[in-house]
This record gives C-alpha cells, structure tokens and sequence, in this order.
C-alpha cells in the first residue's frame, strides 16, 4: 500500500511517497531486477511505470471475473509504485537538473495514458471503491506536480483534497 500519511490530503506533504522496500516487495525478482538494471532515470522510471500500468490491467482482468478485492490490491499496487517513481525522480542529485527534468516529462506522459485506463476501472468498479476512487486522485495529482515541476513553476494548481 501506499506509505502515506494523514498529511498526504491537504497537509504539509506534497504527495504520498513510498520506500525502495516497499515497491521492492510489491515487484518480482525478474521486475526488480529489470528496473535495477537501468540507471538512468527516465529509463528507470519509465520501467516503473510501465510495471505499474501492467498492475491496472491485471487488475482489469481482475474485475472482469469479479475479484474486486484481488483488483482493488494491484490498483493500491499501481498507486504505491507511481508513488515512488515520482519520490525517485525527486531524490535525483541536483547536478542531474536535466536527467530530472527529462523523468518528470516521462512520468507526465506516462501517466497521462495511464489515467484513461485508470477512469475504465473506475467504472468497472463498484460504485464509491476507495481504493480507486483514491488511485484516480493521487495518479492526477502526481501527473500535475511532476508537469508543474517539469516547467519550473506552479502552471496548473495542486489539488489538496481529495473531492
């Protein structure tokens, strides 16, 4: 799950972040080791988040059978993983400011395709899902902070709560 805090919806935190453990422990071996495997960043996240998108079409296959708990765990899976992509790109040295600026265009891109699978489930889904409902707000509200930090300056404001 996502390692977040009370904060994370309109506090001080500017979005929930998730540890190396954690997504460590969400990955296979074979994924971990593909993601280890790349060491520039938007490589790297590229490859994470491309294994998160792999969580929201399992979970759709999920959903398709009616296992909406097993769907709504790889849809929390898919929400710890962009998580940690966005806190990876944000640990980056400030020496790399291009190799970051470059990661925060391809987590923008990246999950930009990802929110329309994203509103799918949201309709496959029962009606008032937490898990979804939360996984939609936290993917727009990544998307607009790595979009914002990508130009330089607050170009489309932060939601805070989540409606």
């Amino acid at each position: 799950m996502v390692a977040s805090s009370p904060l994370h919806r309109g506090g001080q935190r500017p979005h929930p972040s998730a540890t190396t453990e954690q997504v460590r422990a969400l990955l296979t071996p074979e994924e971990w080791r593909l993601v280890e495997k790349h060491r520039g960043p938007v490589k790297r996240v590229r490859k994470l988040l491309r294994i998160a998108e792999t969580r929201l079409q399992q979970a759709q296959h999920l959903i398709a059978q009616q296992l909406v708990g097993r769907a709504a765990t790889k849809v929390a899976q898919y929400t710890t993983i962009i998580s940690y992509s966005l806190t990876f790109i944000e640990g980056l040295p400030s020496k790399h400011r291009k190799k970051r600026r470059n990661a925060y265009k391809e987590f923008d891109v990246r999950v930009r395709e990802q929110l329309y699978l994203l509103q799918q489930l949201k309709r496959e889904f029962p009606v008032g899902n937490e898990t979804i409902e939360e996984a939609l707000f936290t993917a727009e509200r990544l998307r607009i902070i790595a979009l914002n930090r990508f130009s330089g300056a607050e170009i489309i404001k932060v939601p805070e709560k989540h409606p």
